[in-house]
């Protein structure tokens, strides 16, 4: 019986020191600062490139209006007698060219900002929170995303 004992508690020190390891350890901090670099300079380029024509990807009159979106997405939880699911974008309360060029600014300086490291910490979590859009601009233009062109 003790025997048992024992070596569960030797499997949960195991697995604490490896934890413990794998956490704690100090590492060289270059390739969590070049995914950090990549991260924000992938992200500011793609809300750059939105700036060509951003009323066209996410205004009220754009190439998906808000209600066709909601229609979609209803369409793809299984119809209108479903109960949806919860999607939620900023961009439905948006009403404003100038509001949704803020916004669009504002995730811009994020993103340069996390990319060159200037209180990374900090714009890392903006980032990811309100300012980025990256999902929730999936939701609203889902086709802003494409690499496709219709360009010939």
């Amino acid at each position: 019986m003790s025997q048992n004992g024992g070596g569960i508690r030797g499997y949960i020190a195991d697995v604490w020191n490896g934890w413990n390891d794998f956490w704690f350890t100090p590492t060289n901090p270059a390739t969590l600062s070049l995914i950090r670099v990549f991260t924000g300079a992938m992200l500011f380029y793609t809300h750059l490139v939105w700036s060509f024509d951003l009323e066209a990807f996410f205004g009220q009159q754009g190439w998906l209006p808000p209600q066709l979106m909601h229609d979609v997405h209803q369409f793809m939880n299984g119809g209108p007698e479903t109960p949806t699911r919860w999607i939620w974008t900023y961009f439905d309360y948006i009403h404003s060219t100038t509001v949704l060029w803020i916004a669009h600014l504002a995730a811009l300086m994020v993103f340069f900002l996390l990319m060159i490291g200037f209180f990374s910490r900090t714009m890392a979590v903006l980032g990811f929170s309100s300012p980025s859009r990256m999902l929730i601009a999936l939701h609203r233009a889902p086709t802003s995303a494409s690499t496709r062109s219709t360009a010939c």
